[in-house]
């Protein structure tokens, strides 16, 4: 059917990446690139983490927060 579940997620998967794209490349614009990559790199590792803890409800051991703050402080790190 036009309108099963895999279509709607489909459609809606594309219409964010699109999104996505589009606020990378109004972002590349304001700022450096240099700096730019840090700020959406950075996003996207916080954007997955509040996704899958609040849509997915996704528990997390103290551990794999301890992680997922390091990635994101190395993302930062790597980019001074």
């Amino acid at each position: 059917p036009l309108y099963s579940r895999g279509n709607l997620y489909a459609v809606g998967a594309g219409a964010f990446n699109g999104l996505t794209n589009m606020t990378s490349l109004i972002i590349n614009t304001m700022f450096l690139i240099s700096r730019s990559s840090v700020l959406i790199t950075g996003t996207k590792l916080l954007l997955v983490f509040l996704i899958s803890v609040l849509f997915y409800r996704e528990k997390f051991t103290k551990l794999q927060v301890v992680g997922a703050v390091l990635g994101a402080v190395a993302v930062i790190l790597f980019n001074l």
